[in-house]
């Protein structure tokens, strides 16, 4: 006599399905997570971006303002709608 197959079993089966053919991203690190190269060195451009705006704050007395430091456009996806 054959086994009901119960929703259980059709669970694991999709879940199972799923597993087998997903494909990881081309720059997808074996350990997990992403790899961000950043060749054009925008990254290091940001950072001093917003140090600079940080320190004209603190220099000028601005402490109420410096969580309203918006992060430098340069950094964000060239498909973004900014």
């Amino acid at each position: 006599m054959k086994k009901a197959i119960t929703q259980d079993d059709l669970i694991f089966d999709n879940i199972k399905l799923m597993v087998e053919e997903r494909k990881r991203h081309e720059k997808a690190a074996k350990d997990g997570g992403m790899l961000l190269p950043d060749n054009e060195g925008l990254f290091g451009k940001a950072i001093k971006d917003v140090y600079g705006k940080i320190k004209d704050k603190i220099m000028s007395g601005e402490f109420y303002d410096l969580i309203k430091i918006p992060a430098p456009a340069c950094i964000h996806h060239p498909t973004t709608h900014l």
